[in-house]
């Protein structure tokens, strides 16, 4: 946190040689060219997210939302959700582009975003080192992580640093916000307004939602390449 408020105090951050490329050694990369790819996709990635507010280094942003379901038979009350009715609660990831980037549909409604990340691939990747080069977004939910940068509650915003930090924050994130919408509004069997999943098995489910994702990501690519 340190590092990104001294950004936002001074506009240095992307000047002190903490981009991608000159932290790998070049060598090595040359000679993989799996690992040059990755490097490239996400530094265009932080690009991306860059010109949206001017937050630098982050390779994406996390939510999760309350997909509605059917009452199943079996635990139904650890299915309902905050908002009142039976969900699961899916986690995603998005890039700049609202393209989903990673996601997990495999919690009950009433289980907290916290649990759902920490129990995802994308947390044990970041653990593991994945997210070194870069920061993920998320909402106050998550806390504060090396590799996840959240919002300071409203009252501790007190500095101008602080007020930059938070405004280019919640700018940036409002692109997870909008491919939920864009998801849902295009696939009504998951926004409760479109009825509720009937749910037969989990791997269905997940494969269900897994398919509304992946024609969403298309249908973003094809819009987004037709407009370049």
């Amino acid at each position: 946190m340190g590092d990104i408020l001294e950004f936002w105090g001074q506009g240095e951050l992307f000047l002190k040689g903490k981009g991608i490329l000159e932290e790998t050694d070049r060598e090595d990369v040359a000679q993989n060219s799996m690992h040059t790819s990755f490097v490239l996709v996400q530094q265009e990635t932080m690009a991306d997210f860059f010109k949206i507010a001017g937050m630098p280094r982050v390779i994406g942003a996390v939510d999760s939302s309350s997909i509605p379901i059917r009452a199943p038979h079996n635990d139904e009350h650890m299915h309902v959700c905050h908002k009142g009715f039976h969900a699961i609660n899916a986690m995603a990831e998005c890039n700049a582009q609202l393209l989903f980037t990673n996601f997990a549909c495999r919690w009950q409604g009433s289980v907290h975003d916290t649990a759902v990340f920490n129990g995802s691939m994308l947390h044990a990747h970041l653990e593991d080192g994945g997210g070194q080069n870069g920061w993920l977004l998320g909402d106050r939910g998550y806390g504060n992580q090396p590799y996840l940068l959240t919002p300071f509650r409203p009252d501790d915003v007190s500095t101008i640093p602080q007020r930059r930090y938070q405004k280019a924050h919640t700018k940036t994130m409002n692109t997870i916000e909008r491919a939920f919408g864009l998801c849902k509004s295009r696939f009504r069997c998951i926004n409760v307004s479109g009825g509720a999943i009937a749910i037969q098995s989990w791997s269905l489910l997940h494969h269900h939602y897994s398919n509304c994702c992946a024609a969403q990501c298309a249908y973003m690519t094809r819009h987004h390449s037709l407009n370049m």
